[in-house]
């Protein structure tokens, strides 16, 4: 089993590519820190991070399907983020899920699992 990769400090200055609103997050993105809210249609998010984002949702925005799981990955999503010119990607979804939940944290899989 592979201990949990934390990717959220490593985010350092590039943290400010991701100012999207929890409130405005897509249903589709999987639980963890990361998340598309309102993004555009471009697809950038699916050129930069392939293995990350999916285009979908409602219009065809982005969301996030897999979190990163090593540096490398968390760089492509950084670099989506930063090509994403609504700036609409967020990294605090694990603090408005657990805001949200009022405990540790619900997940939301089932309804993503479902579609």
């Amino acid at each position: 089993m592979e201990p949990y990769f934390d990717p959220v400090p490593l985010l350092g200055d590039a943290r400010g590519a991701f100012p999207g609103q929890w409130s405005e997050r897509k249903w589709l993105n999987v639980p963890g820190p990361f998340y598309g809210a309102e993004t555009d249609n471009c697809g950038t998010g699916r050129i930069h991070a392939p293995g990350l984002v999916l285009c979908k949702a409602d219009h065809f925005t982005e969301y996030v399907y897999r979190q990163p799981r090593t540096a490398e990955e968390l760089r492509q999503l950084v670099e989506a983020a930063e090509a994403e010119v609504f700036s609409g990607y967020g990294c605090d979804g694990d603090i408005g899920r657990r805001q949200r939940s009022g405990s540790g944290g619900a997940t939301e899989g089932g309804s993503v699992r479902t579609w």
